[in-house]
């Protein structure tokens, strides 16, 4: 999966599907290694493991609950974290102006 067009064809909103925490030891947005203190952090939209320089945006999506996976009502919930390329694909297609 692309960083780049992560979430791009996705009609469901939400990825269901989450990174492994051990898939990867670097951010997939600017590579730099995960440590005890530059921690790992997934993107509430595609999922993937990014830092947290890479995911300062936060986002109401929809259909979330409190730990960002997809909830039964499809309400919106809270704030969740969203990764640097995904920000704008869900400001597009949720929030358009």
């Amino acid at each position: 999966m692309s960083s780049e067009n992560a979430g791009e064809n996705d009609d469901s909103l939400i990825y269901r599907m989450w990174q492994a925490d051990g898939a990867t030891n670097n951010c997939n947005l600017c590579y730099r290694a995960f440590t005890f203190f530059w921690r790992r952090h997934h993107c509430r939209h595609c999922g993937l493991l990014v830092c947290d320089m890479c995911s300062l945006h936060r986002r109401l999506l929809p259909g979330t609950d409190t730990f960002g996976l997809v909830s039964e009502n499809g309400n919106i919930s809270a704030m969740r974290r969203v990764c640097n390329s995904c920000v704008k694909i869900v400001d597009k297609r949720y929030f358009k102006q």
